[in-house]
């Protein structure tokens, strides 16, 4: 049913509304992954000794999604406030020979 506010019908054809869809009513693999745009996105950062709080190039997608690696070992999330526009890591700031990796979808 057209409503006006989730689905609405003009000349250019059909247009749902930003949520105007939910889970429920989209059948199983009724979207491809073709059709979404997401990437992988990937920053590096070094450590310089004070920062503990890295931004990223790209917002994610989710926070909750990104993965964070320290010197190639992945880190344990853990409670905390999430951000899509940078990381933190806990304990001592990381020295220069440290390498921090964030990876996420954009």
């Amino acid at each position: 049913n057209l409503d006006g506010s989730t689905l609405a019908k003009s000349a250019s054809g059909v247009k749902v509304a930003d949520g105007g869809v939910g889970a429920t009513q989209l059948a199983a693999d009724s979207v491809g992954v073709d059709k979404i745009s997401f990437s992988f996105e990937y920053d590096v950062f070094a450590g310089d000794g004070s920062a503990t709080a890295f931004a990223l190039g790209n917002t994610a997608y989710d926070a909750a999604g990104i993965m964070v690696t320290l010197n190639g070992q992945m880190l344990k999330r853990v409670n905390s406030s999430p951000s899509t526009s940078n990381v933190t890591i806990g304990g001592t700031a990381r020295d220069s020979n440290d390498e921090i990796m964030a990876i996420y979808l954009n």
